[in-house]
């Protein structure tokens, strides 16, 4: 990624990344260490890009939920959550059965549910509230502590640069 583009990326990314740029910028000495230090915020840049787009999913999922049913969902089980890149899968204790839910991310994004919710309105009006009560324990328990390993790993990643 050219040098601009990474710049612009790193101006509109996590602030921690923006604050590790600047402390390398000021500790670069070499064209070296310039670019090691670009190739190293490129990568982290993806990395973020891509949890960061994970966290909208689950947004976007919980936003389409209904009110009725996301005061519901808190007291639901979520099983081992069972993450592959193209899916997330969990078994999800309702108020009368285990069910199997899934998010799918790739190749197209969506969600289903073997509960009878689901197979009645979830392709048309949405999630139902075992799909939200796993995008909420995948944000909880995978997502929200990715991040924070990302941090870190891009902070000792940079202390050469005086990240």
């Amino acid at each position: 990624m050219p040098i601009r583009e990474t710049l612009l990326k790193v101006a509109h990314c996590q602030p921690f990344l923006r604050a590790t740029l600047l402390a390398g910028l000021r500790q670069a000495a070499t064209p070296a260490d310039f670019s090691s230090l670009f190739a190293a915020l490129n990568s982290a840049i993806r990395i973020v890009e891509d949890i960061e787009g994970n966290f909208i999913l689950v947004r976007d999922l919980l936003a389409r939920g209904e009110a009725r049913r996301i005061g519901r969902v808190s007291s639901m089980g979520v099983g081992t959550i069972n993450q592959a890149p193209e899916r997330i899968t969990a078994q999800v204790k309702g108020s009368t059965d285990v069910y199997d839910v899934r998010i799918t991310l790739a190749p197209h994004r969506g969600h289903h549910c073997t509960c009878p919710d689901w197979e009645r309105n979830g392709r048309k009006v949405g999630p139902c509230k075992h799909v939200m009560a796993l995008g909420i324990a995948w944000r909880e328990r995978i997502l929200e502590p990715e991040l924070e390993q990302m941090k870190e790993h891009v902070q000792r990643m940079l202390t050469p640069y005086g990240g």
